[in-house]
Protein backbone atom coordinates (compact mmCIF):
# COMPACT_ATOMS: atom_id res chain seq x y z
CA UNK A 1 0.00 0.00 0.00
CA UNK A 2 1.39 3.53 -0.75
CA UNK A 3 1.34 5.73 1.68
CA UNK A 4 0.28 9.77 0.97
CA UNK A 5 2.40 12.50 1.84
CA UNK A 6 0.82 14.15 4.41
CA UNK A 7 1.56 18.19 4.31
CA UNK A 8 0.60 21.04 6.61
CA UNK A 9 -2.26 22.09 4.50
CA UNK A 10 -3.67 18.90 4.87
CA UNK A 11 -3.21 18.34 8.37
CA UNK A 12 -5.21 22.33 8.75
CA UNK A 13 -7.62 21.00 6.01
CA UNK A 14 -8.54 17.57 8.23
CA UNK A 15 -8.54 19.23 11.18
CA UNK A 16 -11.56 21.93 9.81
CA UNK A 17 -13.24 18.77 7.98
CA UNK A 18 -13.36 17.04 11.98
CA UNK A 19 -14.53 20.39 13.09
CA UNK A 20 -17.60 21.18 10.52
CA UNK A 21 -18.58 17.66 11.07
CA UNK A 22 -19.29 17.89 14.75
CA UNK A 23 -18.74 21.95 15.73
CA UNK A 24 -20.49 21.71 19.30
CA UNK A 25 -19.18 18.54 20.05
CA UNK A 26 -17.48 18.97 23.89
CA UNK A 27 -14.81 16.11 25.22
CA UNK A 28 -15.73 14.48 27.98
CA UNK A 29 -15.34 15.54 31.19
CA UNK A 30 -13.63 12.87 33.93
CA UNK A 31 -15.21 11.48 36.53
CA UNK A 32 -14.24 11.55 39.85
CA UNK A 33 -13.87 8.48 42.42
CA UNK A 34 -15.55 9.37 46.02
CA UNK A 35 -11.68 9.84 46.65
CA UNK A 36 -11.77 13.05 44.18
CA UNK A 37 -9.43 11.41 42.37
CA UNK A 38 -9.85 10.96 38.48
CA UNK A 39 -11.26 7.47 37.41
CA UNK A 40 -9.73 5.68 34.04
CA UNK A 41 -12.78 5.65 31.63
CA UNK A 42 -12.54 5.58 27.60
CA UNK A 43 -12.00 9.30 27.18
CA UNK A 44 -8.93 9.35 30.42
CA UNK A 45 -6.54 7.54 31.53
CA UNK A 46 -6.00 6.91 35.55
CA UNK A 47 -5.28 10.38 37.23
CA UNK A 48 -6.99 12.70 34.02
CA UNK A 49 -4.84 12.27 31.01
CA UNK A 50 -7.03 13.31 27.90
CA UNK A 51 -6.29 9.80 24.94
CA UNK A 52 -5.80 10.02 21.32
CA UNK A 53 -7.62 6.96 21.39
CA UNK A 54 -10.45 4.66 23.13
CA UNK A 55 -9.34 1.48 24.39
CA UNK A 56 -11.49 -0.36 21.17
CA UNK A 57 -9.23 1.60 18.81
CA UNK A 58 -11.58 4.35 17.78
CA UNK A 59 -10.24 8.01 17.98
CA UNK A 60 -11.11 10.21 20.82
CA UNK A 61 -9.79 13.72 20.74
CA UNK A 62 -9.61 16.04 17.98
CA UNK A 63 -6.21 15.40 17.25
CA UNK A 64 -6.94 11.69 17.63
CA UNK A 65 -10.06 12.07 14.33
CA UNK A 66 -7.29 14.18 12.38
CA UNK A 67 -4.65 11.52 12.74
CA UNK A 68 -7.29 8.78 11.96
CA UNK A 69 -7.85 10.62 8.62
CA UNK A 70 -4.51 11.22 7.73
CA UNK A 71 -3.15 7.70 8.57
CA UNK A 72 -5.19 5.27 10.86
CA UNK A 73 -2.22 3.01 11.37
CA UNK A 74 -0.86 5.83 13.06
CA UNK A 75 -3.41 6.59 16.03
CA UNK A 76 -1.56 6.15 19.06
CA UNK A 77 -3.10 3.51 21.36
CA UNK A 78 -5.20 3.79 24.24
CA UNK A 79 -2.13 3.23 26.49
CA UNK A 80 -0.11 5.56 24.64
CA UNK A 81 1.80 7.67 27.56
CA UNK A 82 0.18 11.34 27.13
CA UNK A 83 2.17 13.98 25.11
CA UNK A 84 1.55 17.12 24.02
CA UNK A 85 -0.54 17.60 20.35
CA UNK A 86 2.30 18.89 18.94
CA UNK A 87 4.68 16.15 20.31
CA UNK A 88 1.92 13.59 18.56
CA UNK A 89 1.94 15.22 15.41
CA UNK A 90 5.45 15.95 15.29
CA UNK A 91 6.74 12.63 15.45
CA UNK A 92 3.45 11.25 13.23
CA UNK A 93 4.13 13.64 10.10
CA UNK A 94 7.48 15.06 10.86
CA UNK A 95 7.31 16.39 7.39
CA UNK A 96 4.30 18.76 7.37
CA UNK A 97 5.00 20.11 10.74
CA UNK A 98 6.26 23.41 11.99
CA UNK A 99 6.26 25.81 14.94
CA UNK A 100 3.09 27.81 14.07
CA UNK A 101 1.35 24.96 13.00
CA UNK A 102 2.55 23.07 16.08
CA UNK A 103 1.83 25.74 18.63
CA UNK A 104 -1.92 25.87 17.03
CA UNK A 105 -2.50 22.49 17.33
CA UNK A 106 -1.62 22.86 21.20
CA UNK A 107 -4.44 26.04 21.50
CA UNK A 108 -6.62 23.66 19.64
CA UNK A 109 -6.27 21.05 22.05
CA UNK A 110 -5.40 22.87 25.23
CA UNK A 111 -9.12 24.50 24.27
CA UNK A 112 -10.73 21.12 23.67
CA UNK A 113 -9.28 19.87 27.12
CA UNK A 114 -10.66 22.06 29.16
CA UNK A 115 -14.36 21.64 27.73
CA UNK A 116 -14.39 23.93 25.13
CA UNK A 117 -16.18 22.42 21.47
CA UNK A 118 -14.31 21.67 18.58
CA UNK A 119 -15.77 24.76 17.27
CA UNK A 120 -13.91 26.48 19.73
CA UNK A 121 -11.40 24.70 18.72
CA UNK A 122 -11.05 25.58 15.95
CA UNK A 123 -10.84 28.76 16.79
CA UNK A 124 -8.23 28.24 19.09
CA UNK A 125 -6.27 26.90 16.14
CA UNK A 126 -6.41 29.92 13.61
CA UNK A 127 -5.54 32.64 16.76
CA UNK A 128 -2.49 30.38 17.36
CA UNK A 129 -1.82 29.75 14.24
CA UNK A 130 -2.09 33.60 13.09
CA UNK A 131 0.00 34.38 16.50
CA UNK A 132 2.99 32.13 15.70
Amino acid sequence: MTKKNVTEQMIIDTLRAVVEENPSYVYPSSILDEYNHTRADDYHREGGSCVYATPDGKPACLIGHVIYRLDPEKLPPYDTPSETASDVMSELFPEATNDALCYALDEAQGTQDLGGSWVSAWEAFKEGYDRA
